[in-house]
């Protein structure tokens, strides 16, 4: 097994031109976020189409390009059956909740919750919403530095040491660029970072039919026969993940949950000029992301089929399906060219570690630190924004320390961060149904919430219940809670 991996001057050479780009842009980017308005929502002048790109970069991160092949490559294309779910759930949101959160003097879309539910209400959910985000997006780093740490060690198992140092610069970059250029620099980064990462996969592709003997006939043939192009699973099987019933249903809600009421993607809308424009990226992303991840599972069948054909790699093969695209970049690809996908793996990162920080920012600059009067944004220049680039250094700290964390508890990271999201989003997702059904009232919001939560809790501890069925339960058992109290609140009117 091959110890130390050479790296030509043409990769350092290529990446450090990325990461300079990267750092000047920021720097271009900063003259112009005076207010917090423009630093979190960009003055709101963002055309539809790069809020498009950016959604889209945003939920593929180094997870979806290094975890999702490793599904194909261990077991089969059923995990597409959850991109036809956010496609769904995307839809739910266009049409029932786009106008409640699209509103004037909303930085953070938990202020809604404030207004309508109470303060204490729209803390909770401010504060889970931070606590998820970081906890999932930590572990996502920590899948951009598996792949980082190849330009290293080609072995099957890179050392903590090198996990801990390529952490630590991500986040550092990351942290930087953001810290400087607000929500704009976001946007457009992950337009450009979309284009270089989708590239490099498609050069996966190419490179893995022309070293695949018989090339892809040859590959499709051999995973058919092993049954890894299935990817419709109808089984009723409540424990299993990844059947049609609950990837679909429950990617439908989860999309639902994180694309109608979790910041990080309501922002994006917000710094859209327009209502219709809004709509538009939301619904055409989706279409986007199956795109993406048909590409991805594609990946991993033919890495499969790559190491199945040479036998000369049965003894050289990652252990962890989540090791095996990195491994192949880092011992496979040519010169110049790895250091193309390293930076494109880092891109994959970035864009969505970026707006995992200027979201989480926004959202504790005003829900914990401004608390602004409903419909106000004060466009403090001084204070709120000092108090908001603090914010993105400290979570940026947050997140490298749940990566290295991670490096020891977690084995498939794509079910990990998942878990993480599916257990808060059924319950977030609720209160924002009844907020566009019009049930609001501090104690209608009290009782879903805890109603939620509970019921969430107890089938995650009681049951084996797969976990992608916590955000259909979270959502029902929120909502139909707050509804019930809505009206046993009125028949006392």
């Amino acid at each position: 097994m091959a110890s130390i991996l050479q790296i030509d001057y043409i990769d350092i050479t290529v990446i450090i031109i990325y990461l300079l780009a990267t750092i000047w842009l920021g720097f271009r980017l900063s003259r112009q976020q005076t207010t917090v308005d423009a630093y979190f929502l960009t003055d709101r002048t963002i055309p539809w189409w790069a809020v498009m790109f950016s959604i889209v970069a945003t939920e593929t991160s180094t997870v979806t390009f290094i975890s999702v092949p490793g599904f194909a490559y261990a077991a089969d294309l059923t995990f597409f059956q959850i991109a036809l779910g956010y496609v769904v759930g995307r839809g739910f949101v266009t049409i029932l909740l786009m106008p409640t959160l699209f509103q004037p003097g909303i930085l953070s879309v938990y202020q809604l919750v404030q207004r309508y539910f109470g303060k204490a209400l729209g803390r909770t959910i401010s504060g889970l919403f931070i606590c998820t985000r970081n906890l999932s997006d930590g572990l996502r780093l920590l899948g951009a530095s598996i792949v980082l740490s190849f330009l290293f060690t080609a072995s099957s198992d890179a050392t903590n040491t090198i996990l801990v140092l390529s952490i630590c610069a991500l986040a550092a970059v990351t942290v930087f660029y953001t810290w400087f250029g607000g929500m704009t620099t976001v946007v457009w980064m992950d337009v450009a970072q979309l284009g270089l990462y989708m590239g490099g996969a498609t050069f996966a592709i190419i490179l893995l039919g022309i070293e695949i003997p018989g090339g892809f006939t040859a590959a499709w043939a051999l995973a058919d026969n092993a049954d890894k192009l299935a990817f419709i699973d109808l089984s009723f099987d409540l424990t299993r993940d990844y059947t049609f019933w609950s990837a679909v249903g429950g990617g439908a809600v989860f999309t639902a949950a994180t694309h109608g009421a979790d910041q990080m993607f309501v922002q994006r809308y917000l710094a859209c000029s327009t209502i219709a424009h809004a709509r538009r990226a939301l619904f055409m992303s989706g279409l986007l992301v199956m795109v993406q991840f048909a590409l991805f599972l594609g990946i991993g069948v033919l890495l499969w089929a790559f190491y199945q054909s040479n036998a000369m790699f049965a003894t050289d093969v990652p252990p962890a399906p989540d090791r095996v695209f990195a491994y192949f970049i880092g011992t496979e690809f040519p010169r110049g060219i790895r250091g193309f996908m390293v930076a494109a793996i880092i891109a994959a990162a970035m864009s969505t570690l970026s707006s995992s920080l200027s979201s989480s920012a926004a959202t504790f600059v005003d829900d914990f630190y401004r608390r602004p009067a409903p419909g106000q944004i004060s466009p403090d220049t001084g204070g709120a924004l000092r108090i908001s680039r603090l914010a993105i250094l400290v979570f940026g700290a947050v997140q490298a320390t749940v990566a290295i964390i991670g490096i020891a508890v977690s084995d498939r990271l794509i079910d990990d961060v998942l878990r993480i999201q599916f257990f808060s989003g059924g319950m977030m997702l609720g209160i924002f149904l009844l907020m566009a059904r019009g049930y609001r009232s501090p104690s209608v919001g009290t009782v879903a919430f805890l109603a939620g939560l509970s019921a969430t809790v107890s089938l995650a501890i009681a049951t084996g219940v797969s976990w992608q069925w916590y955000a259909l339960v979270g959502t029902c058992a929120t909502f139909g809670a707050g509804a019930i109290a809505h009206y046993a609140e009125q028949s006392q009117i």
